[in-house]
């Protein structure tokens, strides 16, 4: 008689290599289940829109693809977690089940409900930490940048481990039953026109070029809109197709045996350090995703209408690098993090609109919405996150788009009604001799609305007093 299986639960990792809970699911030899669970509590929710649906769905039509070539593949089933997995469990005669920790609240009242039911039944749920280098279950509350990136510098010294290779699966005729690729019975939806390739092949191409072709420039040419100067790893990291320390391993091996790319990469290993930084402050501080951390600023008063919401959404707000960053978004559903903060701080200090209204919307349009980065970005702008910027710095998107689209190559792209202006009139169309047609003209005044903002933020900060002014506590880990 064979050695009895275990499943591995794959969830945001979506990947064979680099995998430490689909290695610990095979240690010994043991024959390992990859199983995907369509979760409605996920894939209906209004905050998942149909694109990142459809790149998960392609995802795991490569990951399924990877393990079909090691003579098996992977069980998809649909419904609630709680009752799927232990199904599974009983059905295949597995004793443990290993996935990876996720660090928002749904997922961890969601894990630790189903440790207990294992439990019940004499099984184990064994979690990894995968998705951060830093792991905040074993850290205290980072409540500043600076402190996690000393932490995250320090665990790159130490040295990331190597690679984690692929578990051994069931092969394919003692697999339990298998349901089709879709989700609420839709069927896939179309991938953005022009979209990268999902899955871990296509994600270690993606950084292979990036690491050999912009790495060196990267500290440099990373706000140049127009350009294309970034990762674009951020949906492979998002999915897990990318391991993030495969990523780090490439930049820190990179970087040694070219000194020259050392600059282009610690600018990046910077930015991943962010995540570390907000994925533990969701950790923490559970009540960020409704709750600004900052509680003088927890009744600022929201001024702005439906109207300047929609035409925020949209990209007709007369702002040109606004409007080109809410149209590319639309249709690409993905836009350069300059373009996120000038977007933010526009809707936020501008129009005056509550953040929690940017946050779902990108939440919903994103290709790459992680509930840690997408809500820790926007209370970061609003100045009402863990060590956010100060409030009173307002983005002027005029001086924005002219510093990081100098040429309006960026904006003339998203906007063919400024095809044809001169450089010096398309970031501020209102200047020109004539008007561009079929443009619209500004919603708001930017210096107006720049002195309400911190008029609003200023009367929050004045009456605040001790009892109201404590951020939020840390939740138990």
């Amino acid at each position: 008689m064979g050695m009895e299986p275990a499943i591995h639960w794959f969830r945001r990792d979506l990947r064979l290599i680099d995998n430490r809970a689909a290695a610990r699911a095979g240690q010994g030899g043991r024959p390992v289940i990859g199983l995907f669970v369509l979760d409605p509590a996920i894939l209906g929710n209004l905050r998942t829109g149909p694109s990142r649906v459809a790149h998960l769905l392609g995802a795991l039509a490569a990951l399924d693809a990877s393990i079909r070539r090691l003579g098996s593949n992977l069980v998809v089933r649909s419904g609630n977690p709680l009752e799927v997995v232990p199904a599974v469990a009983e059905e295949v005669g597995a004793s443990l089940v290993t996935a990876v920790r996720s660090f928002e609240p749904y997922s961890r009242a969601r894990d630790d409900a189903l440790s207990q039911r294992l439990q019940a039944d004499g099984r184990e749920l064994w979690l990894s930490a995968e998705q951060l280098l830093l792991d905040p279950l074993h850290l205290p509350p980072l409540r500043t940048f600076s402190a996690c990136r000393r932490r995250f510098q320090s665990a790159l010294a130490e040295g990331i481990p190597g690679p984690t290779r692929p578990p051994t699966f069931l092969p394919v005729p003692a697999l339990p039953r298998t349901e089709p690729l879709t989700a609420q019975g839709r069927g896939p939806s179309p991938a953005p026109e022009g979209s990268s390739p999902p899955g871990e092949q296509a994600a270690g191409r993606r950084l292979a070029a990036f690491i050999s072709s912009r790495l060196e420039r990267y500290a440099a040419t990373r706000d140049d809109i127009a350009g294309d100067g970034t990762s674009n790893l951020s949906t492979d990291l998002h999915f897990g197709s990318l391991s993030v320390r495969t990523a780090l391993r490439a930049a820190l091996e990179a970087a040694r045996d070219a000194p020259e790319l050392a600059g282009g990469a610690d600018r990046w290993l910077e930015q991943l350090a962010w995540r570390d930084f907000f994925g533990g402050a969701l950790w923490h501080f559970a009540k960020l995703t409704t709750q600004e951390h900052r509680a003088e600023f927890r009744h600022l008063e929201w001024r702005g209408s439906e109207y300047a919401l929609e035409a925020w959404r949209q990209g007709a707000t007369g702002y040109p690098i606004v409007d080109a960053a809410m149209r590319q978004l639309r249709a690409d559903h993905l836009i350069h993090n300059r373009c996120r903060m000038i977007v933010a701080s526009f809707l936020v200090k501008d129009l005056h609109l509550d953040w929690r209204h940017g946050e779902a919307h990108f939440a919903r349009e994103l290709l790459d919405a992680d509930l840690a980065n997408n809500n820790g970005g926007w209370q970061w702008i609003a100045g009402t996150g863990l060590d956010a910027q100060p409030y009173f710095r307002i983005l002027n998107p005029t001086v924005q788009g002219e510093r990081y689209d100098p040429n309006g190559a960026y904006v003339r792209r998203w906007l063919p009604e400024l095809r044809y202006l001169p450089d010096r009139y398309v970031h501020r169309p209102w200047d020109a001799p004539s008007p561009p047609r079929g443009y619209p003209r500004r919603i708001v005044d930017h210096a107006a609305e720049r002195l309400v903002a911190l008029e609003l933020y200023r009367a929050c900060s004045s009456q605040r007093s001790d009892s109201s002014s404590r951020p939020l506590e840390a939740t138990p880990g």
